[in-house]
């Protein structure tokens, strides 16, 4: 009888919390202590053409994208925590699952642990399992893109070796990250894992980390961000629309550099990686609850010669949003710049996106519908013709998403 009348109070809390966050204090004995929970849903239907098993149909798919559950606080005025645990791509059909329900990603992970030391406002030390600093984009909220997910083809890491093989551009590590100068000023930088090698000789097929990184060490990154108006510094993360009455104005810089931290694929060769980005963000509203959103980032990858991610890279996303209704064009592109050998391919990309987000209680519950014409891979011949081993789709998503 206890037993069932505890699974009945955990049952109560837990079911309770779907009419809005629920915020309790965590330790009696500690004031200041407190436990919020929260949840995010982002159902996906997409379509994908030639996505088709006969290799030329439309694949029709329905799955939920995020599936979180996020519990943050504080035990102290100057002890705080994030968990982020993570169903991605629920129910996402894979190639050759006639079930259409891929078993690798049916399963929860920790998406994000973030143990945090706040030793004076606005100032933070940071231990967990974090994301790579480079660019804005990358700490932006999933709940507030412009377009309907990231920018991934221009976001480019080597991670290997930490034990996730859903990494989604997060490692171990430790960073310091905060603002200053009354908010106008950004900053985060730390060391993370990385890359890590093993031992023994370097065989591509059984022991492709053999030799990686042989002094075993982390990776180095930061980004630095300038507010020119209003401030962005809010929070841990950045938002892609933010229903401001003062228009904002940022620009940044992000650097990522690892050594030896990359084999290269047709010689095997040993390169260090490195990454720069520079990015400006802005919203201008007008009045009468409209407003532009706009957002440009550029990226410049060293993976050394011969690696089809060493490039140039940048995305642009163009926003009007009239109350609840936002517009949106995007155009995302790759180049990469080394001398490749077979069978080594390009990974270029040229991906255009036109939809329109539906805010209909802002970040909280919205309803987004996407187009995009996407041509990656080896693009072109000399001659400017289309290979028959470019990827050239076209993909329609419809994503609703609720976050309580």
């Amino acid at each position: 009888m206890r037993r069932n009348a505890l699974w009945l109070g955990v049952a109560v809390f837990v079911f309770s919390t779907t009419a809005g966050a629920a915020r309790v204090q965590l330790i009696p004995a500690l004031p200041d202590s407190s436990l919020n929970i929260n949840m995010q849903m982002q159902g996906w239907f997409q379509a994908l053409e030639n996505a088709a098993p006969n290799g030329t149909g439309w694949d029709y798919r329905v799955f939920l994208r995020r599936t979180r559950l996020i519990l943050s606080g504080d035990f102290t005025k100057q002890l705080h925590f994030f968990v982020n645990i993570d169903a991605p791509n629920w129910g996402r059909a894979n190639a050759g699952d006639p079930t259409g329900l891929n078993q690798v990603n049916q399963r929860f992970l920790i998406q994000d642990v973030r143990m945090v030391y706040e030793p004076v406002p606005g100032i933070f030390v940071v231990g967990g399992f974090l994301i790579i600093p480079i660019s804005r984009h990358m700490h932006q909220s999933t709940l507030s893109f412009n377009t309907i997910d990231q920018h991934t083809a221009t976001l480019r890491f080597q991670q290997t070796g930490t034990g996730n093989s859903n990494l989604a551009f997060r490692e171990p590590g430790v960073e310091a990250h905060g603002w200053l100068f009354d908010k106008r000023v950004g900053f985060r930088f730390g060391l993370y894992n990385g890359v890590r090698g093993t031992t023994g000789a370097y065989d591509p097929v059984t022991n492709p980390l053999g030799g990686v990184n042989p002094d075993a060490v982390p990776r180095i990154a930061g980004y630095l961000h300038l507010n020119l108006l209003d401030s962005e510094e809010r929070g841990f993360l950045y938002q892609g629309v933010y229903f401001a009455e003062k228009p904002i104005l940022s620009v940044g810089v992000g650097t990522n550099y690892q050594a030896k931290s990359v084999r290269v694929p047709a010689t095997g060769q040993l390169s260090d990686y490195r990454g720069t980005a520079a990015d400006v963000f802005l919203e201008y509203p007008f009045g009468n609850d409209t407003a532009v959103n706009f957002q440009f980032a550029f990226y410049n990858y060293d993976f050394g010669d011969g690696h089809p991610s060493t490039g140039n890279g940048f995305f642009s996303d163009l926003g009007y949003r009239y109350g609840q209704w936002q517009p949106v064009v995007s155009y995302e592109y790759f180049h990469g710049t080394s001398t490749l050998t077979a069978p080594t391919l390009p990974d270029d990309a040229r991906i255009w996106t036109a939809g329109i987000n539906w805010w209909i209680n802002k970040t909280t519950a919205n309803l987004k519908w996407e187009f995009q014409h996407v041509r990656r891979g080896l693009l072109s011949s000399p001659s400017g013709t289309v290979l028959a081993t470019n990827q050239n789709q076209k993909i329609i998503t419809l994503a609703g998403q609720l976050f309580f």
